[in-house]
Order: structure tokens, then C-alpha cells, then sequence
């Protein structure tokens, strides 16, 4: 006959490596799915003019879709990962605007006043880039004017109207208070 107080203790041991193997895998998988959570930090990109924040129009994830304002609702389309592509010596910087939800950047269509849309980021070259007029103010959350590397034209939000779904476009530049953004951090992220 076996030993059943043996038979007990091995058993409490493989229970109990099990569930020290468990534990490390629960730790393991959460800190991988934190990992994959997101790349952040991300913000906002908020119309100084109408305190409304950017995002591409209902929330969609498709290349072409143009950019519009919205009231703030803390819906990942409205997040954006500012990335870096270049500093100029004459202290503004080379960014790209990518969006947490559709994975998209804000780009220009071509070289004349239009609207924004989003697409691929790695690819249309400098459609996708964008100078801030100061990289420390940007980062204060403070305004900053914001034009494309390619056209040399402002971000704009059409015809300086706050209305929800009003597209933002490039523009010539001006001192019109449309194109004055600030970048807000999301929390948590």
C-alpha cells in the first residue's frame, strides 16, 4: 500500500509549483499587455481658437479620411504621439502628428491651401512632417504655430470657425488666432 502522507507532500509541492508557475505567467502576460497598451506618451492637439480638440472625422481608421475638431471626450482618436523626425539649429523641430487609433500621421494632400487628411507615416515623404515654431513651448503646453516642412503653410482650422466637424486644413500663414495649437497631455498614458 502507498504512502499516502508522501503521496500528500507531493502533491502539495506540485500544487505549489503550479501556482508559483501560474503567478509568473499572470506577471509575465500583464507586463507584455501593458507593453503592447501603447507607445505613449500621447495629447491632444487642441485649436487654441476654439479650445476643440483634433481628430480624424468619426473616428476612423482609413487614409484619406480628413482631420476636424471636436469637443474633448478622451476618445483615442483624439490622442496623438508627437514624433520627433529632426531639431533645426535655429531651435524649432521636425515632428510628426500619428494617431493612437488608426496608426495614421496628419499629412498635406499637396503644395496649395487644403484640407488635412491622415496616411501612412512612413511613406509621402515630407506630407507627413510638420515644423513647431518652438519646441519648449510645445512641450509647456503653451501655443505654437505649426506648418508644414513641405508647403511652408500654417495648420489651419478652416475659416477660423469653431464648429464641431469644422476640418483642419494649410493655410497661408497669418497671425489669425485659428492657427494656434497647443498640445495638452493625455493622463496615463
Amino acid at each position: 500500500m502507498p504512502n499516502t502522507h508522501t503521496w500528500a507532500e507531493r502533491r502539495r509541492k506540485v500544487l505549489g509549483l503550479l501556482s508559483v508557475t501560474l503567478l509568473a505567467l499572470t506577471v509575465l502576460v500583464t507586463t507584455a499587455n501593458a507593453a503592447q497598451a501603447g507607445p505613449g506618451p500621447f495629447y491632444y492637439i487642441v485649436a487654441e481658437h476654439s479650445g476643440k480638440v483634433l481628430m480624424p472625422e468619426n473616428h476612423s481608421k482609413d487614409p484619406g479620411v480628413r482631420i476636424v475638431q471636436m469637443p474633448r471626450g478622451g476618445f483615442g482618436a483624439q490622442h496623438w504621439k508627437v514624433r520627433h523626425v529632426e531639431n533645426l539649429s535655429n531651435g524649432q523641430t521636425i515632428r510628426k502628428f500619428e494617431n493612437r487609433h488608426s496608426h495614421l500621421c496628419i499629412t498635406i494632400v499637396d503644395h496649395e491651401p487644403g484640407l488635412l487628411t491622415q496616411d501612412q507615416c512612413e511613406t509621402g515623404g515630407w506630407y507627413r512632417e510638420w515644423t513647431v515654431s518652438n519646441w519648449n513651448d510645445l512641450w509647456a503646453e503653451r501655443p505654437v504655430k505649426i506648418w508644414s516642412h513641405e508647403s511652408n503653410l500654417c495648420m489651419d482650422m478652416y475659416g477660423g470657425w469653431v464648429d464641431d466637424y469644422t476640418p483642419a486644413a494649410q493655410y497661408w500663414c497669418h497671425s489669425g488666432p485659428n492657427q494656434t495649437f497647443r498640445v495638452d497631455y493625455v493622463e496615463g498614458t
